[in-house]
């Protein structure tokens, strides 16, 4: 999936980079940085889908620690090794934090399709980058 990096927060505009792929919360750092890389896109779980971005993250609530998630981007991939899975409910208001010590990536995404529904987050730290052929 694709990666998109918007400049705001309006959520109007980040729903509509969601029909494309995964996003980055603008106020997050960027991949292989020092602080918290904030990711989150669609899962549907539904066996089929009109749009393919609304699979982006499905099957990430399996990710266990130990785990390695490879995001690349701009000719290098990252890697991160996952720390935890959590489910968070929905009602609940607890942030992620952005400023922290380290490189991490948190992936989010909701446990189902077009409600406002629980949350699924991964929390992953950076291992390595390396170049790759695009």
């Amino acid at each position: 999936a694709t990666i998109a990096n918007p400049t705001t927060t309006d959520a109007n505009v980040l729903d509509e980079y969601l029909l494309k792929g995964a996003v980055r919360y603008p106020t997050s750092a960027r991949l292989g940085e020092t602080g918290n890389v904030v990711l989150f896109g669609h899962s549907s779980y539904l066996p089929v889908v009109g749009n393919q971005a609304y699979k982006t993250f499905d099957g990430i609530q399996k990710l266990v620690a130990g785990d390695v998630v490879t995001v690349s981007s701009a000719g290098t991939a990252y890697m991160y090794r996952v720390r935890s899975m959590e489910k968070e409910s929905a009602a609940s208001n607890a942030g992620i934090a952005l400023d922290v010590t380290g490189r991490v990536l948190t992936l989010v995404t909701c446990n189902s399709f077009a409600t406002k529904s629980d949350r699924f987050i991964v929390t992953a730290d950076f291992v390595e980058s390396h170049s790759i052929s695009i």
